[in-house]
């Protein structure tokens, strides 16, 4: 979807945008994230923009792919999704929750980000000697 859109004149931008609301609409509109509020259909969006980017970045899907999956086994194994379709306790029996807790999940998220974005950083530094 991302190249489709790419040859339309909208640009870089507006193709990993156009392609991060099409999987956030598909992804966080399911009636379980909608127990989130916002959080869940604002999770994916932002979810899907930066692995749009880092698709974009690396000319490829390996990464992003990556990076969902690192993230999906982030979440199933850490919080665990009480009110999903993957009904997991995750490490419930240590600290309980009922369920993933949304604004939390930013942090993982974020997390990762961070920990892709310096290993990029230090990458290209490397490179460049």
């Amino acid at each position: 979807m991302y190249r489709m859109f790419r040859s339309l004149r909208g640009g870089v931008f507006w193709s990993i945008f156009a392609t991060s609301l099409t999987f956030a609409l598909i992804h966080g509109f399911n009636p379980e994230m909608l127990n989130y509020g916002i959080f869940g259909p604002l999770y994916y969006l932002l979810g899907a923009f930066f692995l749009g980017i880092v698709a974009y970045h690396t000319n490829g899907l390996a990464a992003p792919i990556g990076i969902h999956f690192a993230t999906n086994i982030f979440n199933t194994s850490i919080w665990g999704y009480g009110s999903s379709t993957l009904d997991n306790m995750g490490l419930q029996s240590i600290v309980y929750r009922h369920t993933l807790d949304m604004p939390f999940a930013f942090f993982g998220i974020f997390a990762i980000v961070i920990t892709y974005g310096a290993f990029q950083f230090f990458k290209h530094q490397r490179n460049r000697s």
